[in-house]
């Protein structure tokens, strides 16, 4: 993840952040190329867990990656659980102690 010291100095992080939790795509693909990989997830994260699948995949369009907490929201449902899959997470990749999405 990013280091916060790093992200206090950035004026556009709430914003983008805000943009992503509220699904405006507009604003949070206008913010993103001044983004840093770790935003971009912690942002994909908050689309996911909010069910805004469409900025979610426009996010990894643009270098977001997912992680552990990624699967662990997605799996809430089964809507975002196809949206992961759909996206090319593979189901069977390890994602904590050795355990898969399916168990």
């Amino acid at each position: 993840m990013c280091c916060y010291q790093e992200l206090e100095k950035d004026p556009y992080y709430p914003v983008f952040l805000q943009s992503c939790e509220d699904n405006d795509a507009a604003i949070a693909l206008k913010l993103v190329p001044d983004r840093e990989l770790g935003m971009l997830t912690y942002s994909l994260n908050r689309a996911v867990e909010r069910g805004h699948l469409a900025l979610a995949s426009q996010l990894l369009g643009v270098g977001a990656k997912w992680d552990t907490r990624t699967v662990h929201l997605a799996s809430r449902s089964h809507e975002t659980v196809k949206w992961l899959i759909e996206s090319g997470y593979d189901v069977n990749t390890s994602v904590a102690r050795g355990n898969t999405l399916l168990l």
